[in-house]
């Protein structure tokens, strides 16, 4: 991999000979020999795999990645404060009056209700608009590997999540305290616990309803049509890979939710309750997800330890806001400003970020080169860097040739059309000469008709 972008049209042989004959040492100590026309350095590191590539991202400009990001994160902030300060931040303060209310009536308590299940609710929803957003803006932000668009995005929505669960209640305690009162604490606590259930809800009402209704609309279209095919509606019942990315992000949302709740009152029941919810509901996801991908999704997951990484050194961010509760706790005399506060768990985090990054350094695996060819490897998946390339597709389709022949681009359920082991049965010839004929002979369209 080049580590900068040239125009590969300007490059000659007699240019990277003259770049590596040349064998000198330039200003920074680097030898020429490893310089692409004496200026670029080349890297040579392990390839990503060939699913994980993004082709259509070549096109895009690196310094675009920032802009549009920075765009996706100023666009989500004014989204929370929006949605904090405008719509919710009110029914934090009529929920503060309802407390001080010394006999309250049976509307004021349906009122109370009303404006606690909105906020919560309405918090659980914004949570999957705003992934939504980050998934959108990211990918749009000309990525060239998918791990590198996941954890992006993984930081980001972490970020914006939590957030986004208590900027409501903050601008109510900042409203309150202008007004000589104080938001309780065990008002806090109620509303983040209710949060906290609303969020579950949501996030697994979307991770089971959106492949049930993927699945029937897919099911009920074969079923209606004449004319499909098995091996066209194949591609369209293959099981949906699992989005760890999300899963990682509302795991890191729960533990910051119960470690907020217990440095606020470990004492309070919303608290035991919360403790006991997240345990039973880790244990459930952790056996449903592992009978999930070995029933559904084995056959179309594919993933990147990097982002196991990432969430490694995010999973401490939950861990340092308890260690800075605990430290309150303790009979020991700490600043209350809040820039020491957020200092204090910046610390804590960034401790344990090092441990951990020690930790990875001692058990990184070792690469063994081996002599496996690649026809070997090659007959294990059907992906490789030429059919997952639409780029190379087009040009042997458009311009084959005897040392670059044309090859099908890979589809879902179109495996067998790589020939080979995964054919029905010993067919290359047959499939590369139908390629040939659709090369020679385009569909035509019939008057105004676009062609099918």
């Amino acid at each position: 991999r080049v580590s900068e972008t040239y125009d590969s049209s300007d490059t000659s042989e007699d240019d990277l000979d003259n770049g590596a004959a040349q064998g000198l040492q330039d200003a920074e100590g680097r030898s020429r020999s490893v310089l692409f026309r004496g200026k670029f350095p080349i890297k040579v590191g392990p390839a990503p795999e060939a699913c994980g590539v993004l082709w259509r991202n070549f096109s895009v400009e690196p310094p675009a990645r920032i802009p549009r990001i920075g765009l996706a994160v100023a666009a989500c902030l004014v989204l929370i404060v929006i949605i904090g300060a405008v719509l919710l931040s009110p029914g934090i303060l009529f929920q503060m009056s309802y407390k001080n209310t010394p006999s309250p009536g049976r509307t004021e308590f349906l009122l109370y209700l009303l404006e606690q299940t909105v906020s919560c609710w309405a918090v659980a929803l914004s949570n999957r608009a705003i992934i939504a957003l980050f998934r959108a803006a990211v990918a749009g932000a000309g990525f060239l590997q998918r791990v590198n668009e996941e954890v992006v995005c993984l930081c980001c929505s972490a970020f914006a999540l939590s957030l986004n669960c208590v900027a409501h209640i903050v601008v109510g305690c900042l409203v309150a305290e202008a007004e000589d009162t104080v938001v309780t604490i065990s008002l806090t606590v109620k509303n983040l616990f209710h949060t906290l259930c609303a969020h579950l809800v949501v996030s697994e009402g979307e991770r089971i309803g959106v492949p049930l209704w993927t699945y029937w609309t897919a099911h009920f279209a074969v079923r209606q049509t004449k004319y499909m095919s098995v091996r066209e509606s194949e591609p369209t019942m293959v099981a949906e890979e699992m989005d760890l990315m999300v899963r990682y992000v509302d795991l890191w949302l729960l533990c910051g939710l119960v470690s907020a709740l217990v440095g606020l009152d470990p004492t309070s029941l919303y608290t035991v309750t919360a403790v006991v919810l997240a345990l039973c509901y880790g244990i459930s996801i952790y056996l449903l997800d592992k009978l999930r991908f070995l029933r559904q999704v084995a056959q179309v997951h594919k993933t990147s330890s990097k982002l196991d990484v990432a969430h490694n050194y995010l999973s401490f961010g939950p861990p340092s806001v308890l260690f800075v509760a605990v430290l309150y706790r303790a009979p020991v005399k700490v600043p209350d400003s809040p820039g020491m506060i957020i200092l204090m768990a910046l610390a804590h985090w960034l401790i344990c970020c090092i441990f951990v990054r020690g930790i990875q350094q001692c058990t990184v695996p070792a690469r063994e080169l081996t002599d496996v060819p690649y026809i070997e490897v090659a007959s294990l998946q059907a992906y490789n860097y030429f059919n997952t390339n639409p780029v190379h597709v087009l040009r042997t389709l458009h311009f084959p040739s005897i040392v670059v022949p044309p090859i099908y681009p890979l589809a879902p359920g179109k495996e067998y059309l790589q020939g080979g082991q995964f054919s029905d049965y010993d067919d290359p010839h047959r499939l590369r000469e139908t390629l040939m004929l659709l090369i020679r002979s385009p569909l035509k369209s019939t008057g105004n008709q676009p062609p099918r």
